[in-house]
């Protein structure tokens, strides 16, 4: 057991009668212990000249020392070890009472990775060493990519841990996360787009959801750049034909923030039809674009489908949310980064023009200007 002892240190102060320095103890007590892993005296003020209430400081901070070498996460007098699963289970809880449902499920999908990949079974035994073995275990099985979101996403976890005191120290992350290849956004090209509303309005194709249904979808995130949940959680109740406006409600958005598009002009005639070509008036309650399936699954099916029908090779796949980096970068060409930041909904501009904008077609734009002399 590590011991702390009191004493009052001796400084050399310059005495200013005599010009010389002079010795003299202090009267605050400091505490003293010979730590058993860094294999050296520590030192720490008690903050009072009281012996009585430094002697009382430096019982609990023996007490303190001891369950740190004991591992036990909580500042109590009983053993008490928390499991790696319980502690997620707790984290969780957390995290859905406070984020979107979205957020929480990746938190999940990182966190029971890391659980299949590591045989800690107590959360005080995930330590920097358990970490790199979890990314030795993945690399070369995913992408660099995937293995960072993973680490942020048990950084995170680890932290709250730390912060409720569940841990006695959390593990650092600097130089854990792999290097990637910072590539532009994708900016779908004209024709490709073109392409596919052709395919969604000739074509019969067996989808899960209804080809209107994608064409609204579409539509709206071309022209809005908003993001997957956004559209989804749209309800009708959120679109005045009065007024050409759309609302975005906090509750679907990332940013938390509620933000109205204004004189939405050219969208309302598609939207009126996709109104009346309901079977039943629809509630203000309702989904503009309902979505009756339990995962998001079927959404990326769907999609792939679309894009073969529509003679995009495989290796040309664009995501769904390429649509919002398309949208912000053709509105970067003609309007500032403040204006497409606050239509996309971004917290910064900073976001808006490092992962979203891709200035390929500007700068086309600039060669062709430029003249040499």
């Amino acid at each position: 057991m590590v011991s702390v002892s009191l004493f009052q240190p001796t400084v050399t102060r310059h005495d200013k009668k005599s010009g010389k320095k002079v010795a003299k103890k202090t009267k605050v007590w400091w505490m003293a212990w010979r730590d058993p892993d860094l294999k050296k005296r520590c030192t720490a003020s008690t903050g009072t000249k009281n012996q009585k209430l430094a002697n009382q400081k430096a019982r609990e901070q023996q007490d303190k020392l001891y369950r740190i070498a004991q591992g036990w996460y909580h500042p109590a007098d009983s053993h008490c070890d928390k499991t790696l699963e319980s502690a997620i289970e707790e984290f969780l809880k957390s995290s859905r009472a406070r984020h979107r449902f979205q957020t929480t499920d990746a938190y999940r999908i990182s966190l029971s990775v890391f659980q299949r990949n590591t045989e800690c079974q107590l959360l005080r035994q995930v330590t920097v060493n358990v970490i790199e073995a979890f990314i030795n275990s993945r690399s070369g099985k995913v992408s660099s990519t995937t293995i960072n979101k993973d680490l942020r996403h048990l950084r995170t976890f680890l932290n709250w841990a730390g912060k409720l005191n569940y841990l006695a120290a959390i593990p650092k992350f600097s130089g854990l996360f792999l290097p990637t290849d910072k590539s532009s956004p994708v900016m779908i090209p004209e024709h490709e787009i073109k392409a596919v509303l052709e395919v969604l309005k000739k074509k019969r194709l067996k989808l899960f959801q209804p080809t209107d249904w994608w064409r609204v979808y579409v539509q709206l995130a071309l022209f809005l750049g908003a993001r997957r949940g956004e559209l989804l959680g749209l309800k009708w109740s959120d679109i005045s034909f009065k007024e050409q406006s759309i609302k975005i409600r906090r509750e679907t958005s990332k940013g938390r923030r509620d933000r109205t598009y204004e004189s939405v002009t050219a969208l309302m005639p598609l939207l009126k039809d996709w109104y009346e070509s309901a079977d039943s008036v629809p509630l203000s309650t309702d989904s503009v674009l309902p979505w009756s399936h339990t995962t998001r699954r079927q959404l990326y099916v769907d999609w792939k489908k679309i894009l073969k029908a529509a003679g995009i090779a495989s290796e040309r796949h664009f995501k769904l949310h390429n649509f919002r980096s398309t949208c912000v970068s053709e509105l970067l060409e003609s309007e500032s980064s403040f204006t497409v930041r606050d239509w996309v909904g971004h917290a910064s501009v900073t976001t808006t023009e490092k992962h979203y904008a891709n200035t390929t077609k500007a700068r086309r734009e600039v060669a062709r200007k430029r003249r040499v002399r």
